[in-house]
């Protein structure tokens, strides 16, 4: 996929990624409230990655089937990629580590 294609990409999802954004933020009432991997990716992710991580939504990977290590989940949810946004200023790096490692639990035996 070139730059331009890329940019293109995230401008036509750009309001969608806003309205999901706001919509998963108005479902919490405080980040510090989350405690368990579980309850953050409830709160945050389910919205494009589904309860069972299958969902795929606008860009969103299938974390069912995801090879990706701890430390680079780690890295994109921080950071974000490509259609995510990064948490990195929401969540705590003890929160962010906490639903990297629950999405393990979605993987596809």
């Amino acid at each position: 996929m070139t730059h331009s294609m890329l940019l293109n990409h995230k401008i036509k999802y750009t309001p969608i990624l806003l309205g999901l954004l706001i919509f998963t933020l108005m479902q919490c009432q405080s980040t510090s409230e989350l405690k368990t991997g579980k309850e953050i990716y409830q709160a945050y992710c389910v919205n494009c990655h589904g309860v069972d991580g299958k969902l795929a939504a606008i860009g969103a990977i299938d974390l069912s089937r995801s090879g990706l290590s701890k430390e680079g989940r780690v890295e994109i949810i921080k950071n974000g990629r490509v259609t995510m946004m990064g948490f990195q200023d929401v969540l705590t790096s003890e929160q962010i580590d906490s639903v990297a490692s629950y999405t393990f639990k979605l993987k596809e035996e």
